[in-house]
Parts: structure tokens; C-alpha cells; sequence
């Protein structure tokens, strides 16, 4: 039965990270189709400041949930949800305005993007962090039912634009955004509960001694890969960048499976260490690094194979510069894909401090490695540089593993129980009701 449960919640927490990327895939796709390389660069910053605004969002609310919230009782999971998506809807409101300043100082194309950004980012950071907490309560359905009604709310609107023949970033943005918003809301119904500030002041009391080292890890990490993105725009325009993010984009597929194992392993890997110890972790950690890396290397040679008809009708203009980058893209992210388990290993152990070391060595690598690499030979520079970056990451994280297991003797967790299960909430009604 334990089994059963396992691969049922998993499951669905695949389909919801699938759900969760067919909206981002699909805003992409759009935005890449309809409108020049230069206006899609412009985009590709827009989406990269999202992209920070939401790994600060998950570092400070989302992870430090997974991690302690992951096997809790009905009234403990609801009141943390209170502080958990009022601190989301802080970090929402704050990079909303430091997103709005940016607009109005950018202007242009690129300040039309980030000010449309900071008109939708509090919604899309909340609703995120349902995703994460309905998942840590086993019930990633509930997730995947959110996700879809995301992507339902949000298709008929894209299409629209889409036949209207619109040039412009910004509708996109709002649209995407602006379903995101009301399926954060639909969250709220189904739980029962509302963000509440005062609930964000006493979770940042309680849960900061996580957050605050999740929050660097996070933002040290984008940082390497993210500040190859401004590099490129500085040496070789918003063109490159946008060729760069369309190579991302292509291995969007890939990229939900890698999200959907991280989202899912914590809360699982938790119920196995209550059931067998730490060093049950060991195993599981390597093989899901391997197999990883190896189905990242094997998508990214199907992708760089498609016929350019078909690149074409992804991509539209963009794809002749994007498509020599998706395999060496692909030998990148497989690199680093090998320290996922290590990752998950260091989050089950909620072992912030080595998890923040690794990741400060691997990215302080990247960093330099991606920006020399695109101003000495370009976007492929940068890439090379990404990999090169990414190999010491991966021995970093195993070290740190390793340092950390050995610290718990590969014991069970104190008072923890043979085999651990949540309390499931009755949301039947409300969630019929919502669909």
C-alpha cells in the first residue's frame, strides 16, 4: 500500500510540473513565434527577473515548507500554509516594485516587458507556493488540478493574441500572469485559508534559519547562469540572449522532468529516511543523477536533430541561431544534472549550510566560467564556461553529502515512526466546486 501511495503522489507530481512548464513552454513559444529576435530578448530578461523573484520566492516560503511540512497533521500543514503564501505575496509585492523601477528606467521594449512583469508577479509567486504545499501534503492532484486550470485559463487568451498577429511582449506577459493570479486564488478556496502577514512575520521566526540560506543558495545560482544572460546582452546584443533562452525552451521537456523529480523527492525522500534511516538516501540519489544526465543528453541530441522545418514552426526566426546551441546546451545541464541527487539528499537532510557551500562553489565557477566564456568566443563560450562550472559543482555536492550522512550515522530521525503518513484533507467539495 506504501508503494501504491508513493507512485500515486509521484505521479501526480509529475503531471503537475508538466502541467506548471506547458504554461511557460507555451508563453515562450508564442512570444518566440510572433515577434523579432531583438523583441524576444527583451522577453528572455523579463522571464529571467521572473525567474529570480520566484527561486527567492520558493528559498524563503515553498522549500522550507517541503522540508517541514512534509509529513505533518491537517491543522499543522493549514496554519502553515497562512504564513507560507503571506511571506510568497511579500516577496511578490517587493520584486514587483524593484521590477516596476527597472521598466521605468529601462523603457523601450524591455521596460514595457518588466513593468507588464510587476503587474502579474505577486500572482504567479503565490501560486507557485500552492503547488509546492499541496504536494507536500500528498495531494499533488490538487497541484495538477491548479496547473491545468492555469493552462486552460491562460491558452484561449495566447491563441487570441496569437491570430491577432500581435508584436508586442507585453499581452503575453499579462496573460499568462493574470490566469496564474486567479488559480492562486482557487488554491486559497481549496485550503480553506488566506495569506496573512502577520502569519509571514512568525514563519520567517521559525522557518529563516532555512530560508535565508535557501535564499542565497538560490540566488547565487541563478546569478551564474543569469548574469551569462546580461553578459550576452552586453557583448553580443539581445539577439544572442534571445537564441540562448530559445535553446532553453527546446529543452523545456527535459527541464519538467528534472523540476518534477525535485519537487517531488524531498517530501518522499523524507517518508523513506522515517522508514529505513539516512543511509537509505545513498542509493536512490545516484541513480536518479544518473539517469538524469543520461536522458538530458539523449533529448538534447533528438532536439538538435529536428528538421528545420519543424525548428521553424517552434521558433520562427529565432531558430537558425538557437538550434547550434541546444546539444551543447543539453552536455551542460547534463553535467550539472549529476549533482541532483546530491541535492535532494542535502534538502531531505535540511542540511542548509553544506547544500549553501556546494552551491557557492558550483556557481561562483559558472559565473566565471559563462561571463569569460561570452566575452572571449560568445554564446558557446558561455556554455563551455557553464559546463566547466558545473564540475566542480557536482564534486562539491557529493562531498557535502557525503560530510552530512556522516554526521547522522545513517540512523533513523529521533521519535521518528516505522512508516509515516499524512492525514489527508477532505477538499472533495471545494475542489469540484473550483473546477
Amino acid at each position: 500500500m506504501s508503494r501504491r501511495a508513493t507512485i500515486h503522489r509521484v505521479g501526480w507530481g509529475f503531471a503537475d510540473q508538466a502541467a506548471s512548464s506547458l504554461t511557460n513552454f507555451g508563453v515562450g513559444i508564442l512570444v518566440a513565434r510572433s515577434v523579432s529576435p531583438e523583441a524576444f530578448g527583451a522577453f528572455s530578461l523579463a522571464y529571467v527577473t521572473y525567474t529570480i523573484a520566484l527561486i527567492t520566492s520558493r528559498a524563503l516560503s515553498s522549500d522550507p515548507f517541503i522540508v517541514r511540512h512534509s509529513a505533518t497533521s491537517v491543522e499543522a500543514w493549514k496554519a502553515a500554509t497562512r504564513g507560507s503564501s503571506g511571506m510568497a505575496l511579500l516577496v511578490g509585492l517587493a520584486s514587483a516594485a524593484i521590477v516596476a523601477l527597472a521598466g521605468v528606467v529601462a523603457g523601450g521594449t524591455v521596460g514595457a516587458a518588466f513593468l507588464a512583469l510587476a503587474i502579474v508577479l505577486p500572482g504567479l509567486l503565490v501560486q507557485d507556493m500552492w503547488r509546492f504545499a499541496f504536494i507536500a501534503h500528498g495531494r499533488s492532484h490538487v497541484a495538477f488540478a491548479i496547473d491545468l486550470i492555469w493552462l486552460a485559463l491562460m491558452l484561449p487568451g495566447l491563441l487570441a493574441l496569437g491570430a491577432m498577429g500581435s508584436d508586442a511582449v507585453v499581452w503575453p506577459i499579462i496573460v499568462w500572469g493574470g490566469a496564474a493570479t486567479i488559480t492562486a486564488i482557487g488554491g486559497q478556496i481549496i485550503a480553506g485559508t488566506l495569506p496573512s502577514f502577520r502569519a509571514a512575520r512568525a514563519w520567517w521566526r521559525d522557518q529563516h534559519d532555512l530560508g535565508t540560506r535557501y535564499a542565497t543558495e538560490a540566488l547565487i545560482s541563478v546569478g551564474a547562469s543569469q548574469l551569462t544572460v546580461f553578459a550576452l546582452v552586453t557583448f553580443d546584443g539581445l539577439a544572442t540572449a534571445g537564441s540562448l533562452r530559445a535553446a532553453q525552451i527546446l529543452l523545456g521537456p527535459i527541464q519538467v522532468v528534472l523540476m518534477g523529480i525535485g519537487i517531488t523527492a524531498v517530501p518522499e525522500g523524507i517518508r523513506l529516511v522515517n522508514r529505513s534511516g539516512y543511509g537509505a538516501l545513498v542509493r536512490p540519489a545516484v541513480g536518479v543523477s544518473l539517469l538524469m544526465a543520461a536522458a538530458t543528453l539523449v533529448w538534447g541530441l533528438l532536439v538538435s536533430s529536428l528538421p528545420d522545418s519543424i525548428g521553424a514552426a517552434l521558433l520562427g526566426e529565432t531558430w537558425p541561431s538557437a538550434e547550434p546551441l541546444v546539444f551543447p546546451l543539453a552536455v551542460a545541464v547534463a553535467i550539472t544534472t549529476l549533482s541532483l541527487g546530491a541535492e535532494i539528499g542535502l534538502r531531505v537532510l535540511a542540511d542548509a549550510g553544506r547544500s549553501l557551500r556546494a552551491r557557492s562553489v558550483e556557481a561562483a565557477a559558472q559565473t566565471i566560467g559563462g561571463v569569460y566564456g561570452a566575452w572571449r568566443v560568445g554564446v558557446t563560450g558561455s556554455i563551455i564556461g557553464l559546463a566547466l562550472g558545473g564540475i566542480l559543482g557536482v564534486v562539491a555536492h557529493w562531498s557535502m553529502l557525503r560530510a552530512s550522512l556522516r554526521r547522522t550515522g545513517g540512523r533513523p530521525p529521533i521519535g521518528s515512526a516505522p512508516s509515516l503518513e499524512m492525514e489527508p484533507i477532505e477538499d472533495g467539495t471545494v475542489l469540484t466546486t473550483y473546477l
